[in-house]
């Protein structure tokens, strides 16, 4: 009668599972819900001067926190700012497919899922992230015209999400492009709206909320204090917020 009874007991398990848990139908190549990701994020790295070794494992670690947020079934975009790519060179992107700890070993297979997270989403990534902390220098930076590209590229679809899209930038924050620069070291926020690239370099973000770690360099055009204050502004101005900034370890 036990035996009977734990048998209907798993029978009543894998039913209510199966009327609540409908099946996510998962693009093979992305890893995403064919019906679109459940959230985004995007992880935008300039290296446009070189980074010295500490700050590379840095930035890796850094980066490998912020990715471990990111719930199942989130997209995440790893993009090198590349000024000859709109919106930066796309080097990773994928939905998290979950490890498997949220499924239930009677009714699931979670090993098969931890394997499909660590060969489909982790073990790429991570190489990927390792190459592109590495990657060439180049003579601008264009921050604001590739973040604007990306907000209009991924955070104008994330609307539809029930979470708020994230930027995650990795740079010294110092424009540099044809449209405005700051290595004259003139952070004046008010002086760039007056500028005629302001409307052109207008954007929205959707809200997103921007994480920034930010590599100090030697001769800086200008006080990190200075940078800060003007970034908070500007990303304030192109709706979106500014929430946290780290120094990257290893960059002076």
């Amino acid at each position: 009668m036990l035996a009977g009874l734990a048998g209907f007991g798993i029978i009543g398990a894998v039913v209510w599972f199966n009327l609540t848990h409908s099946p996510v139908e998962v693009d093979k190549d992305t890893l995403c819900p064919k019906a679109g990701s459940w959230s985004t994020t995007v992880v935008l790295i300039d290296v446009s001067d070189p980074l010295p070794s500490v700050a590379q494992e840095d930035v890796k670690n850094q980066i490998a926190e912020e990715v471990r947020t990111i719930p199942k079934f989130g997209l995440l975009e790893l993009r090198l700012l590349d000024p000859k790519v709109e919106g930066g060179e796309v080097l990773f992107s994928r939905c998290n497919p979950g490890d498997g700890r949220d499924l239930s070993g009677i009714i699931a297979n979670p090993e098969q899922e931890r394997k499909r997270f660590e060969q489909g989403f982790q073990k790429p990534l991570t190489e990927l992230l390792a190459s592109a902390v590495q990657a060439d220098p180049a003579d601008t930076s264009p921050i604001m015209e590739t973040v604007q590209w990306i907000g209009v590229k991924q955070f104008a679809a994330a609307d539809q999400q029930k979470q708020k899209p994230r930027l995650i930038v990795v740079s010294d924050m110092i424009q540099h492009s044809a449209d405005y620069s700051l290595y004259k070291g003139n952070t004046d926020f008010e002086r760039y709206r007056r500028s005629p690239s302001y409307e052109v370099l207008r954007s929205d973000l959707h809200q997103a909320d921007v994480t920034v770690f930010y590599v100090n360099r030697k001769n800086m055009p200008g006080s990190a204090d200075s940078f800060v204050e003007f970034w908070e502004q500007w990303f304030a101005d192109n709706n979106s917020n500014l929430v946290r900034v780290k120094k990257v370890q290893g960059a002076e």
